[in-house]
């Protein structure tokens, strides 16, 4: 029986001790997984789990390769408010996402032209939920997205890297945004991706770029990009200057 609890305590320990180590590696896994489907580098800094909540620090994504923009996306701090139970569901339900403090880069080849690191960016996660498609859906639904402070910059490939600063967004306000196929942090991101982009670039004057990527040109040379917004979604916009 002695011998019986010492093997006992012993597997209790080594279970501690992966759950550590896993627990430590867990933000290099997420950001490698979303590293390979946005096709450009993306970090989480740190990761904190709680009963009802994840917090993030420092997430980021890179820009394509010969980019004038270093960085496509960096948000400093992000709580998602859900029990842990709901991401066992293949109806995953969030209550709550904020982000604040974050920083949009938007690099254009050309004005007038749709083709940009976000063009490429959304093109690769798009691919990534088709791959999905035929496999064992996961449905995620988020009821709110709230983003706070808000500082966009603007490059045009054309212009000798000259980079502009558009009007800070105070606050950008989603609601009820839902995404179904490919494993749960791809599908969260690329929907608060999809349409935060949608409002921001609508809130910055770049309407064109929106409708260029919705109706892409007849000549086939936007086809890659087709359907990078897909559907709309709910969502509600609320901005204060």
């Amino acid at each position: 029986m002695a011998k019986l609890f010492k093997y006992l305590i012993v597997l209790i320990v080594v279970l501690f001790v992966a759950v550590i180590v896993v627990w430590g590696f867990l933000p290099t896994i997420i950001s490698s997984e979303l590293t390979k489907r946005a096709g450009v580098p993306v970090n989480i800094a740190s990761l904190q789990i709680y009963p009802s909540q994840i917090s993030i620090d420092h997430f980021s994504i890179g820009s394509p390769p010969k980019s004038i923009l270093p960085e496509s996306l960096n948000i400093q701090e992000t709580d998602i408010d859900a029990p842990l139970t709901r991401y066992f569901s293949d109806d995953i339900v969030i209550d709550e996402i904020t982000m604040d403090s974050i920083y949009l880069g938007i690099e254009i080849e050309k004005k007038g032209s749709s083709k940009s690191n976000w063009s490429y960016i959304m093109a690769n996660l798009n691919k990534g939920k088709k791959e999905a498609e035929g496999k064992k859906a996961t449905k995620v639904l988020i009821k709110r997205v709230l983003l706070t402070n808000l500082n966009v910059e603007l490059a045009y490939k054309d212009q000798n890297g000259r980079i502009q600063k558009l009007q800070p967004i105070k606050r950008l306000e989603l609601k009820n945004i839902s995404s179904e196929g490919g494993i749960p942090s791809a599908q969260i991101t690329h929907i608060i991706l999809k349409e935060a982009l949608r409002n921001i670039f609508s809130l910055e004057g770049l309407q064109n770029l929106v409708e260029d990527v919705i109706n892409p040109s007849s000549d086939g040379f936007l086809q890659p990009f087709k359907g990078i917004f897909g559907e709309t979604e709910e969502a509600k916009l609320n901005e204060k200057k």
